[in-house]
């Protein structure tokens, strides 16, 4: 089959690589047939020295999406002790609501938001956007709240 290979670096341009000769200092990586499509590559190291620059922060969507009580905002870290703040806006950019700012440990994670705002009122239905920040870093998606 086809398979891809994803490089990436804090600051720096993501680049796939495919079908293509052997990268130069690169490691070898066997997949199965079958196994997995893709293999995403962190290289590790950021920049000016920023200890920070290491945490890869990456969003996974929220689910569900559009969404009625609550939905999950999913993202992934590459980095354990990442400070992270999760907020929601409005379209107009308004917070509506801080759902948490904390240290978590590496790997995926989820928050959920109930459709509530800061003050306990129900959010009206619309569009809201999520940021994620962590370490210095930000990601952020697009979610919508039905009646």
């Amino acid at each position: 089959g086809t398979y891809y290979v994803r490089a990436t670096r804090v600051g720096f341009e993501s680049r796939y690589y495919g079908g293509g000769p052997t990268l130069p200092d690169a490691e070898e990586v066997q997949v199965s047939a079958g196994a997995v499509r893709g293999v995403d590559i962190v290289l590790p190291g950021g920049s000016n020295g920023d200890p920070g620059a290491d945490a890869v922060l990456r969003a996974l969507g929220n689910m569900p999406n559009p969404f009625r009580a609550s939905t999950a905002i999913r993202f992934s870290l590459a980095r354990a002790g990442a400070s992270v703040t999760v907020d929601i806006f409005d379209v107009r950019g308004r917070r509506v609501r801080r759902l948490t700012e904390t240290t978590v440990a590496a790997g995926p994670q989820s928050m959920s938001w109930d459709g509530f705002d800061s003050t306990g009122r129900a959010a009206p239905t619309g569009v809201y956007l999520y940021r994620i920040m962590a370490s210095g870093r930000e990601a952020s998606g697009r979610m919508l709240l039905l009646d």
